[in-house]
């Protein structure tokens, strides 16, 4: 299967400073402070503070796309699904998640975690009509670039396959979630362990599942709870804790 032979790619590169990667910087040059317990990451400077001159920063790849599109009505919400991915990929914290969650620190799992998110946003969106619409395939559409970046990015062979292979997990992942968002704690924690630890089913992992329906949960009614005209206007709203 595509997803057990994902395993052999590990994120590592692509969980290290944009910085350091041998790509396109799409974010200023960092520089890693470690204390006890944290990392952060400061921008470099090459400058005393009395002479130094704060850059421009560039705006990112998607940032970029979103302000392109943004003139037109449905442009517009096509340029806020393309924010909307950016914040399902880029703002929860993976680490977090393997850690947590017991999960390999592999591609595959990235596009777990982002799935994830991706869908509980896209469950907005279906109550919004036409701009939802524009907004939800938008992310999709931005969620396989994405991917097939990533996927070129570890050198992965056969990525269209693969790719093919990932729209149609995506597909049966929606119709489960769907299904279990809308019934009881024991049918979405099915769906979340027929996505999650399928491969791993000798091992039922009920702590980490019980986290897992919790933070759908919460997420999902959060989300929810901001009018339409809110969750139109710019996607600010943040991410619940994983844990509670």
């Amino acid at each position: 299967m595509i997803r057990t032979s994902l395993k052999l790619y590990h994120t590592s590169r692509l969980l290290t400073p944009l910085a350091n990667r041998n790509l396109p910087a799409l974010t200023p040059k960092l520089a890693v402070v470690s204390s006890a317990n944290t990392t952060l990451y400061r921008h470099k400077s090459t400058t005393s503070p009395a002479t130094a001159v704060i850059p421009q920063e560039k705006p990112g790849l998607f940032k970029r796309i979103a302000k392109s599109l943004f003139d037109s009505s449905r442009g517009k919400y096509i340029s806020l699904g393309v924010l909307l991915y950016e914040k399902c990929a880029n703002e929860p914290n993976f680490v977090e998640f393997v850690k947590v969650l017991g999960l390999p620190d592999t591609f595959n799992s990235w596009f777990l975690v982002t799935e994830l998110h991706v869908w509980m946003v896209m469950t907005k969106c279906s109550v919004m009509e036409n701009n939802g619409r524009h907004m939800r395939n938008s992310m999709v559409k931005m969620m396989w670039d994405d991917c097939s970046q990533k996927l070129k990015t570890l050198h992965v062979p056969r990525s269209g396959s693969v790719l093919q292979e990932l729209d149609q997990q995506l597909k049966a992942a929606i119709f489960a979630y769907d299904e279990g968002i809308m019934s009881s704690d024991t049918v979405l924690a099915s769906a979340l362990w027929r996505r999650f630890y399928i491969d791993n089913s000798s091992d039922i992992k009920g702590e980490e599942l019980e986290i897992l329906v919790s933070y759908v949960r919460r997420q999902i009614a959060e989300l929810h709870a901001l009018s339409d005209e809110e969750f139109s206007k710019k996607p600010t709203f943040t991410w619940v804790p994983l844990k509670v």
